[in-house]
């Protein structure tokens, strides 16, 4: 008999569109004419020459990764390298699980914090009074939602402690473009190429950083330790971007003009049908386009209107769940008392948005909130 105690979603929360198979194509023949398939190889050089350039950073500052998190930890064992004599990462509980899994990756015990209300990051200010800092190796600071966080901010952080500091900007690909921020020389930022991100190659990520000799040496750090000589020098893994990843990331970049037009549509689509429905639905702007979040003022109603989304057929997601402090499957974690992180994450939801998701879909999303809120 079928379930008839949870309805059937008929429009997903995401639904990703990479390059197609004929975008493809040129791509994956040079590499049956190269038969380079893995080991930093010509076109994932390509990309990460490609990608330098859209970053501004003639000179290089990119580091392919085989998926966000590699780059993540290829940011850290490069930044700070394995725990030591100060084991602790501090992490905001506010983030997917990713962030605390490329801490533990490094050897690092993560120790939650709690997030800023208004920014849902981590407030640096705050942390330098944290009474746990003589024992953090590494602060990962995430950027909510692909939200650019305060960079000079937490330059003058990491130049005052003397605590090491790296970005998980997961979702921030389009928002660091589209606002021209700039990369730090000396803050690492780890983004996501996952299908589900508004770049995407299927699986892959990058380490952005405008020193080019920490990209050579995150390049050292992701392939076991080996750059130009059979020698394994520092800290490493096995993090390498493969020329197929690569294939599907120059195909998504020659198409990346349309499709960021594609997205700018979309967001003011959905922003007409918000303002239509008097309802205030946040997308685009601040954040990555492939996020629509609608904070409720309490979170009965934010699972009452995950609820009546569900029952029109609408899917939708707490992207970060309860804070990583209430996942039971790993941990527990030292924490901080979290009462910004308790508050604000059974409040914001996740509405579908995706470039082709209808605009009579997006109305009725907006009269379900606006009936149901």
């Amino acid at each position: 008999m079928p379930d008839t105690t949870h309805p059937v979603t008929r429009i997903p929360v995401l639904r990703p569109q990479l390059p197609d198979a004929d975008a493809l194509l040129p791509y994956l023949r040079s590499l049956d004419e190269s038969r380079i398939y893995t080991n930093l190889g010509p076109m994932v050089l390509r990309l990460e020459q490609r990608l330098c350039a859209l970053f501004g950073q003639a000179n290089g500052g990119v580091t392919a990764a085989a998926s966000g998190t590699a780059a993540l930890i290829g940011a850290i064992l490069t930044k700070a390298g394995r725990a030591g004599d100060r084991p602790l990462a501090l992490c905001p509980s506010y983030t997917f699980v990713a962030t605390v899994t490329a801490a533990q990756g490094c050897g690092y015990q993560p120790h939650l914090v709690d997030i800023a209300s208004d920014s849902c990051a981590l407030d640096p200010n705050a942390l330098r009074t944290h009474p746990r800092l003589a024992d953090v190796g590494v602060v990962l600071v995430t950027a909510p939602f692909g939200r650019c966080v305060d960079l000079p901010a937490w330059e003058r952080f990491e130049a005052d402690t003397g605590v090491p500091v790296v970005i998980d900007c997961a979702a921030g690909f389009d928002t660091l473009l589209r606002h021209g921020s700039r990369l730090s020389a000396t803050i690492p930022m780890a983004v996501s190429f996952h299908a589900t991100k508004s770049f995407g190659c299927g699986e892959g990520g990058a380490v952005l950083c405008a020193d080019p000799d920490f990209a050579r040496r995150c390049h050292r750090a992701l392939n076991n330790g080996l750059l130009g000589c059979r020698q394994v020098v520092g800290d490493n893994t096995n993090g390498k971007m493969s020329e197929y990843h690569a294939c599907v990331g120059m195909a998504e970049l020659d198409r990346w003009p349309d499709k960021q037009a594609r997205y700018d549509r979309m967001v003011a689509d959905y922003r007409l049908a918000a303002q239509q429905a008097g309802v205030k639905v946040q997308v685009g702007g601040a954040q990555s386009a492939v996020y629509a979040l609608y904070t409720c003022p309490e979170a009965q109603r934010a699972e009452g209107l995950r609820m009546a989304l569900a029952y029109d057929g609408f899917d939708s997601r707490f992207w970060y769940g309860a804070g990583l402090h209430a996942e039971n499957g790993f941990g527990p974690f030292p924490q901080d008392l979290l009462p910004h992180t308790d508050d604000v994450a059974p409040r914001v939801l996740g509405l579908p948005a995706y470039l082709d998701l209808p605009r009579d879909e997006m109305q009725q999303i907006c009269a379900i909130i606006a009936r149901s809120t």
